[in-house]
């Protein structure tokens, strides 16, 4: 949350992007309700096609193209949208985004950037160019692609950000609002708000402004802090601007609404305001929509990098802002008439999708934003408008009428007025609507919205008549209660088109039955002259009693398949980064595989050509046609140059692209059942020659769309370094290495020998003696549990399989997966499992969540070793993999100890084994008890730093010490001699922290300590020069062991304290146990005599269990000041440190015979 210190109040900039995870089959919200800046907005590679989803669902699209209600279409000609964010591009008006260059004879595309914060106009963060893309740009930069809803309209920017990043815009809005206007922008859009729901000064002069200039309409987001109520913005409690919540996606990898565009989206902020006023008044399109970036100095100016992805309501604000351009535009060319912002915000409402409508649609507003409805229906007069700017007065009235032509459609009618300031933002001017029915029957103003009688709250009231009578209704409007002058009104009634789309294709005789009526028919945004029409499935129709208007919308996928997410079914390129694709199929969606009905998608028919055609408002998918060939054989070549690729024995030359998915059937062993990470530069997509493959082939076009190489792939944990050609692998065993083979570790190309203990390994195995022959491995792959996530820092915190605490921020370019395919954070649940890769900056480079059902509990019958699976009282088995998250009081333990009759918790993963189990993504074992044959475990732990070593050693009455160093998944086992002595020498891996040491017993106790390495000091201290033991000070002093004052003086000659000593030996050796006794003397202040620092010491090193041979030879301790119940000195404590690391050391060079 950027705060705006100086105006006393918090700003959220960026509402869009505050990611909330919510709604999914794993759990409830992950991420902090903190708003971040536009930086944490989530990007994919090559993103496709989804402004054009945002037109299409919104009706942009179809009054867009030219001569369908407008010689030129209605793309905002003439119309100036202000925004107010964070800049625009580059900052420089002569030196543009492509898609904000103005055209040659046109008005200017950019009227005007500046800052009104005394701040930047160049965006850094992204988000105002964003926004500024959606309302207005005109895509050039990707052929028209990404074009915003209101191409053809200018802009004007203004800047809200400070010297400091701050938001910080005016205290006195209207400061905003002057100067915009003036340059004739009737719309201001603004995609920031502040956290709280109450009416503040922001809100109340936006009121005041919009009364004083009536066609001043500011539109704002609603806020991103969902799915809860009342969390609106204070902004979006204003009455008189248009307030906007972000709809569901229709993809499955956007929002959490699992492909319903029609209701809210989690993220998005409700109402009701405190005072129970209707707030968003409408949802628009705003989770994954992809639209301008800005440009970066050394980035390619090309589509992959001038376009991304954003979400949240400042999204839908910005479509809604893009959407008012056009109904302007069409009120003042088309009807000759310049509107008032009243009027707009009711023509907008009444056309939008109301829960009366469709049961599916949110019934919290007044519906989904469906700007081409609404003009279509003003255009056909199906909708009449009344701009009433003289008013009415205290108990006036005026009546209309309206007949229904259709039952077919419901009858709606809205009033809406701009009223005005309260300081409270209660209503000052309460007018009513009521209609009579021909049968007499009377409606009230939002009552289809809960409210019973008289609505006195809302300045916005609506009749929804769902099933008309025929004949005469009449509207009446009534001013129940005027306290300030005449209140000027605007009145839209009608009925909306008569929509349909026909289960299958439908010829304009059947639409029409015979009648003559005219036809405006657009496919895939060119309009058709055809004067006798067979219209394909999908297609979506607006009519009235004299025209049809028709859109069809389809799109051809290369290779495609059918996926679940989410419980519904997708059509999707097979091609992971095309996923942007996807189209979620209608439940009556008709399927036709070379050329064969069929009710489900074959499993053979994965990576076949697909012509899809789209429902444009709905944007699912209502048929599929599909056709493919297969072919299979052994691999002689494939040239990527010359995109060709051949079979041993068949003549025939296939064109194979080198983009082309290939598909490995994979026939795992071990625990290669379960999904690995996602491993860079993996080499299992690399296809040698002589490998079995089958092609799939286009026959249309006759080329490949899909390569399948059947493979035989292990993975698991590398125990020990290679030696020779062979590996030790957790899950599988000695696997041995082809000679020659391709080995790549973290992304890169190394020899055999260079992989180590902990790495996570995946192989192709060729040849009956199963061979690897193409290894990935990975340092930096965790497996974890998502704990929680932050968006405003754009942090994810996991816990990893050895308990560790991870907080890592994901890279720009993060790689997200879920069910197979890529998705953005939204569709990341709390407490999912999966594995995050890390960079060597710790930051998140890939996450790949493995499903997984809700913990279950059993009681084990036994644990079987060899085959690595927990065999319960059930008779249940439970594979586990080699990094399955082993616990016992919260320690990371060995599986060997889950002993029978144990309790235990365990995660199942939704993957299942070749037995039809599930592996246990975690196993907790329960119980804290000890086994009455077996004393309370002890452990005691140092860590000595040795020149760039680490000797960790120590004592235990445990059975086995294991060793989990802080980074990576190596597990090490250090034998615990017969005396309960253990030791281990390692050289820390760079970025090394420390080590958690745990104990186990034969009888199932468990005891840990963390150690953590010292980090080391630079310089000198001040005061050591000359003194009587400066050596061993310095040694101790660079090594990082002992710490100096602030000012860099160690004072040496000072008596050292209990608490000093106890710190000073604890650094190295940690906790151990001592008797209540001692522990009670060296808690209690006082100063250490020379006697009690000796007595110390011999006892440390006696408890850790130190050989005798490191007893002998000290001349330190022969000295008579330990001798002595004098104070003992902060020198002569070190130095008695000093003298044991060196004997370690001395210790560690006989023991390897330098």
């Amino acid at each position: 949350m950027k705060r705006v210190g100086s105006l006393g109040r918090s700003i959220a900039m960026g509402l869009i992007l505050v990611l909330t995870w919510g709604g999914l089959p794993m759990g409830k919200s992950a991420f902090a309700a903190g708003a971040p800046t536009a930086a944490t907005a989530t990007t994919q590679a090559r993103p496709e096609l989804l402004n054009d989803r945002t037109r299409d669902i919104i009706g942009a699209s179809l009054v867009a193209v030219p001569e369908v209600i407008h010689k030129k279409g209605i793309q905002g000609q003439g119309e100036v949208i202000a925004i107010a964010d964070s800049g625009l591009d580059s900052g420089n008006m002569n030196d543009l985004h492509p898609d904000f260059k103005s055209l040659p004879g046109n008005v200017p595309k950019v009227l005007n950037i500046k800052s009104w914060a005394d701040g930047p106009i160049a965006d850094d963060s992204g988000h105002g160019t964003h926004m500024a893309g959606i309302a207005a740009g005109t895509g050039a930069a990707s052929q028209g692609k990404y074009r915003g809803v209101a191409p053809q309209a200018s802009l004007y920017i203004q800047g809200i950000i400070d010297k400091s990043g701050q938001v910080a815009p005016p205290e006195d809005i209207s400061k905003l609002y002057e100067p915009a206007y003036k340059a004739n922008a009737h719309i201001h859009v603004d995609g920031w708000g502040t956290p709280g729901n109450t009416y503040n000064k922001t809100a109340l002069e936006t009121d005041r402004f919009s009364f004083l200039h009536k066609d001043f309409l500011a539109v704002f987001g609603a806020g991103n802090r969902g799915p809860d109520p009342n969390s609106l913005t204070c902004e979006g409690t204003s009455k008189n601007a248009l307030v906007v919540g972000a709809s569901a996606s229709a993809r499955p990898n956007g929002s959490s609404g699992g492909g319903d565009i029609q209701q809210m989206a989690e993220l998005s902020s409700r109402g009701p305001t405190t005072d129970g006023r209707i707030k968003p008044d409408l949802l628009a399109p705003g989770m994954a929509i992809i639209s301008t970036a800005p440009r970066l100095p050394g980035v390619p100016e090309d589509e992959e990098h001038l376009y991304r992805r954003m979400q949240g309501t400042s999204m839908a604000a910005a479509a809604t802002g893009g959407a008012t351009a056009l109904l302007r535009q069409y009120y003042r060319e088309i009807e000759d008439r310049n509107p008032s912002a009243a009027l707009l915000k009711a023509a907008l409402i009444n056309g939008a999708r109301n829960y009366t409508e469709n049961k599916s649609a949110d019934k919290t507003t007044f519906g989904l934003l469906d700007v081409g409805r609404t003009i279509l229906s003003l255009n056909e007069r199906s909708f009449s408008s009344i701009d009433d700017v003289e008013g009415i007065g205290p108990d006036g009235k005026k009546s209309y009428e309206v007949k229904a032509w259709t039952d077919q459609a419901p009858l709606k009618i809205t009033l809406a007025w701009t009223d005005p300031i309260d300081q409270e933002g209660r209503l000052v001017n309460d007018l009513d609507v009521t209609v009579t029915a021909p049968d007499g029957t009377t409606y009230t103003g939002n009552a289809h919205m809960g409210i019973i009688g008289r609505d006195q709250k809302n300045n916005v009231e609506q009749v929804i008549i769902a099933k008309p009578q025929s004949g005469t209704y009449r509207v009446t409007v009534t001013g129940a209660r005027i306290t300030v002058d005449q209140q000027p009104f605007a009145l839209v009634m009608g009925q909306p088109l008569l929509e349909s789309s026909p289960s299958g294709n439908a010829s304009l005789q059947e639409m029409t039955r015979n009648q003559s009526v005219a036809l405006q028919w657009v496919f895939n945004d060119q309009l058709k002259k055809e004067a006798e029409a067979t219209f394909p499935r999908g297609t979506q129709f607006y009519q009235s009693p004299r025209c049809i208007y028709a859109m069809s919308r389809a799109v051809r996928l290369q290779g495609a398949e059918v996926a679940v997410a989410g419980g519904k079914n997708y059509i999707l390129p097979i091609e992971p980064r095309l996923a942007d694709h996807a189209y979620a199929l209608d439940t009556a969606a008709k399927i036709t595989v070379n050329g064969q009905g069929t009710p489900i998608w074959p499993v053979e028919a994965k990576g076949a050509a697909a012509f899809v055609w789209i429902h444009p408002g709905s944007q699912k998918a209502m048929q599929v046609d599909a056709v493919y060939q297969k072919t299979e054989g052994r691999l002689e070549q494939w040239s990527t140059e010359k995109e060709e690729l051949t079979l041993i024995g068949d003549k025939k030359v296939y064109h194979a692209s080198p983009g082309l998915p290939i598909h490995t059937v994979i026939k795992p062993e071990g625990e290669a059942f379960v999904p690995g990470p996602i491993l860079t530069n993996r080499q299992a997509d690399t296809i040698l020659p002589g490998s079995q493959v089958r092609l799939t082939i286009d026959p249309q076009r006759q080329e490949v769309t899909q390569i399948e190489s059947v493979r035989t792939v292990v993975q698991g944990l590398l125990t020990k370094s290679p030696d020779r050609d062979q590996m030790e692998m957790e899950g599988y065993g000695a696997l041995p290495v082809l000679s020659g083979a391709t080995i790549r570790r973290n992304g890169e190309k190394v020899d055999l020998r260079e992989l180590r203990s902990g790495d996570y390994l995946q192989a192709n195995l060729v040849g009956q003696d199963k061979k690897a022959y193409g290894v990935a491995a990975t340092s930096e792959s965790l497996w974890g549990k998502i704990v929680f996530a932050s968006a405003k820092d754009r942090l994810i915190y996991f816990t990893d399989q050895f308990q560790r605490l991870h907080r890592c921020e994901l890279k720009p370019d993060a790689v997200l997966q879920r069910w197979d395919m890529p998705v953005d954070l939204t569709a990341i649940p709390i407490d999912a499992w999966g594995w995050m890769t890390l960079g060597s900056d710790n930051k998140i480079q890939a996450l790949r969540i493995i499903e997984s059902a809700a913990p279950r509990m059993a009681l084990v019958q036994q644990y079987d070793k060899r085959k690595k699976e927990i065999v319960t009282a059930k008779n249940e088995r439970i594979p586990l993999f080699s990094l399955t998250a082993v616990t016992k009081q919260g320690l990371p333990v060995p599986a060997e100890l889950i002993a029978s009759g144990a309790t235990i918790q365990w995660s199942p993963i939704a993957e299942p084994a070749s037995a039809g189990a599930h592996y246990a993504g975690a196993v907790t074992v329960a119980g804290t008890g000890k086994p009455s044959n077996e004393p309370q475990i002890t452990l005691s732990t140092s860590l000595i730093p040795v020149d760039q070593q680490l000797f960790i050693l120590g004592k235990t009455n445990g059975t086995d010490i294991w060793i989990y160093p802080s980074l990576g998944n190596e597990k090490i086992h250090v034998p615990v001699l017969a005396n309960g002595e253990y030791a281990w020498w390692t050289v820390p891996s760079p970025g090394e922290s420390g080590y958690q040491i745990v104990a186990t017993s034969a009888g199932g106790q468990v005891i840990g300590r963390y150690m953590t390495i010292p980090k080391r000091n630079g310089g000198e201290l001040k005061d050591l020069s000359g003194h009587w033991a400066e050596k061993s000070l310095t040694h101790l002093w660079r090594r990082g062991i002992i710490r100096g004052y602030p000012d860099r003086t160690f004072r040496p000659d000072e008596p050292i304290d209990r608490q000093e000593l106890r710190l000073l030996y604890g650094r190295l050796f940690g906790g151990d146990e001592t008797s209540a006794a001692e522990s009670g003397f060296w808690m209690q202040p006082g100063v250490v005599t020379g006697k009690q620092l000796l007595q110390f010491v011999q006892e440390k090193r006696a408890r850790m269990g130190f050989p005798d041979r490191f007893s002998d030879g000290s001349q330190v301790e022969e000295s008579e000041s330990l001798k002595s119940d004098e104070p003992a000195t902060r020198a002569l404590a070190a130095v008695l440190l000093d003298e044991l690391i060196r004997k370690i050391d001395r210790y560690k060079q006989m023991e390897s015979g330098q």
